[in-house]
């Protein structure tokens, strides 16, 4: 199952991405610091979160999807080495809530 995200759901994200990052960045776990290939997606590239899920970006649309891949992850979290930081879809089902923590405590949805 693919999930696509509209231009307006991209900015959003980027923008709490950013203030995901400025909040980690006071207890000093940079993102760049995750152990997963951390970048936006270019048009028509793709990004691989550890092995769980791929994000690719239509070239026409400028949708993100975001597909399983054939890793054993879910595709549900992305986190640190430790699981104190991470990114969360879904803690229950049918949800429709992204959750940023850092050092295990959530600092944003």
């Amino acid at each position: 199952m693919a999930v696509k995200l509209t231009t307006d759901q991209v900015t959003v994200l980027e923008a709490r991405l950013a203030a995901l990052e400025a909040k980690l960045a006071e207890v000093q776990t940079p993102i760049s610091a995750w152990d997963i290939d951390a970048a936006f997606v270019g048009q028509g590239g793709a990004l691989k979160a550890g092995v769980g899920f791929v994000i690719t970006k239509e070239a026409d649309t400028g949708h993100l999807i975001l597909t399983p891949s054939s890793g054993s992850s879910s595709g549900a979290s992305l986190a640190d080495a430790d699981g104190d930081t991470q990114i969360q879809v879904e803690e229950s089902a049918d949800e429709d809530i992204i959750r940023f923590d850092a050092e295990g405590t959530e600092v944003m949805t």
